[in-house]
């Protein structure tokens, strides 16, 4: 039936749970297939929809003006599911089995009005309400990887999944760092602050290393001591610069204008071969 409908069926186990608790899920999550499935199973479900998820109603007679203000809604009922949109700053739709859509709440939002800021109550749906109230978690950790993410477009997939894990990796320590400083009578650093001190220790600990640990001093037999040279002084002309007195490689037997400056040995240095470190390595 689908990741999506799959992934909620199968945690929801009635011999174990009992039935009618209510269940709130994110928009990958919801779809009219799930809430109705749901509905049958004695579990009410509320979530955000995307308009273009199968079975959302595709009517352009109810739907919300191109020009609707802060607080408009529109709504239609499909059996025990009732589709709700609403203007925030961004049209915003909803899909539940549990709730009436609308019972007289409003919530405070500045709005601008002829470059004049003011704090004006606006009407809100029931679904969108009890959604904040139920479903604050998933979303507000989405949004607060959002704010400050590392995240950078690439072609290789393995590099966006381990910098999703970075970013919430980042953001789980930065909500613990909230719930210990809460807990001590603190007051927590914002999360830029929390990620400037969080690199500046990250960046401590190299220098630290270095500072404790003193440099090891290379062996005699180390390659560490040798280093490619040019096999005699370069020619000034421009079109022998690269030719002129050139030696043959000791591992190719190819012919090269660098040597190992302590071993005193022809060896090569290019892109396809580098016998330089080939030689060092066999011995």
């Amino acid at each position: 039936m689908g990741l999506s409908f799959d992934s909620v069926v199968s945690l929801l186990n009635p011999s174990f749970l009992g039935t009618g608790y209510h269940i709130y899920v994110d928009n990958f999550y919801t779809s009219a297939m799930l809430f109705r499935h749901l509905s049958s199973m004695n579990f009410g479900a509320c979530g955000t929809i995307r308009p273009n998820r199968k079975g959302f109603p595709k009517t352009r007679v109810n739907a919300l003006p191109r020009d609707a203000d802060r607080g408009d809604m529109r709504w239609i009922r499909d059996g025990k599911l009732l589709y709700v949109k609403w203007m925030d700053t961004r049209e915003v739709t909803m899909c539940s089995t549990i709730h009436r859509a609308y019972d007289g709440e409003v919530m405070f939002r500045n709005v601008r009005s002829d470059g004049v800021w003011s704090r004006r109550a606006i009407s809100v749906p029931t679904p969108v309400k009890e959604y904040n109230k139920y479903m604050g978690g998933v979303d507000l950790s989405d949004a607060l990887i959002k704010f400050y993410s590392v995240d950078r477009k690439t072609t290789r997939w393995y590099m966006k999944l381990f910098l999703h894990f970075l970013d919430i990796a980042v953001v789980n320590s930065f909500i613990i760092h909230k719930e210990i400083a809460l807990g001590n009578g603190q007051r927590p650093l914002t999360q830029k602050a929390f990620r400037v001190h969080l690199v500046k220790q990250l960046a401590a600990i190299g220098r630290e290393q270095s500072v404790e640990r003193p440099l090891e001093q290379p062996s005699s037999s180390s390659t560490a001591a040798c280093f490619p040279v040019p096999v005699c002084e370069l020619s000034e002309s421009p079109t022998l610069k690269c030719t002129k007195g050139r030696r043959k490689c000791v591992h190719c037997q190819r012919c090269t204008i660098f040597k190992c400056g302590s071993c005193d040995v022809p060896l090569c240095i290019v892109a396809d071969r580098i016998c330089f470190t080939e030689w060092h390595k066999d011995r």
